[in-house]
């Protein structure tokens, strides 16, 4: 393609390698959703190399740590999708790393949210199954919490039922009230 050739003409140029990356994404996430899970993993992961490299090389460039953040999130949504738990575990992971992005958390949490019901429900309740699914589940609202100390930010409803799994915990169920007053703050305001 076109990104791919400028890229070749010219390595050292970050912005080109970011904007390959994105292209990639955006075939990844056609792919993602026609189920060409495989092909979508490949074009991700090329795109978080591309994105990886550019960070390293340009750290105060934002796009693409914006960029990365995507392609992680959507890595991450593949492989659940996929049922390949550790890989999605270790994508979490990366994820978290964006410690001052509430993006980047939010959706850390709610893949482990969905690494947490990742076992199979026919499959015998060890004690280290249910250690997993705890220790994800305290992950994702911990995760949740972090992002609202950094402002929330739009979107992200927790009424959906991804949410079902932390209704149990007094902390969620708080959260869970806080925003409800919050977006019900928020329409007001814009109604005047």
């Amino acid at each position: 393609t076109i990104r791919e050739q400028l890229v070749a003409d010219f390595p050292h140029h970050v912005e080109c390698r970011s904007d390959l990356g994105a292209a990639l994404h955006n075939l990844a996430s056609m792919n993602f959703y026609q189920a060409q899970d495989e092909l979508a993993l490949e074009r991700l992961d090329r795109a978080i190399g591309l994105q990886r490299a550019v960070v390293a090389d340009s750290p105060l460039y934002s796009q693409a740590h914006e960029y990365l953040r995507n392609h992680l999130t959507l890595r991450g949504s593949c492989l659940a999708k996929l049922g390949r738990r550790d890989d999605l575990v270790a994508t979490v992971h990366e994820l978290e790393k964006f410690e001052t992005d509430r993006s980047a958390l939010r959706s850390a949490a709610r893949l482990w949210l969905r690494a947490a019901e990742m076992q199979s429900p026919n499959a015998p309740q060890t004690a280290e199954v249910a250690t997993q699914r705890a220790t994800a589940l305290r992950r994702a609202l911990d995760l949740l919490l972090a992002a609202e100390r950094l402002g929330w930010g739009p979107g992200n409803p927790l009424g959906q039922k991804l949410y079902d799994p932390l209704r149990g915990m007094p902390e969620f169920a708080t959260l869970h009230q806080r925003r409800k007053d919050a977006e019900t703050a928020r329409q007001a305001n814009r109604r005047k």
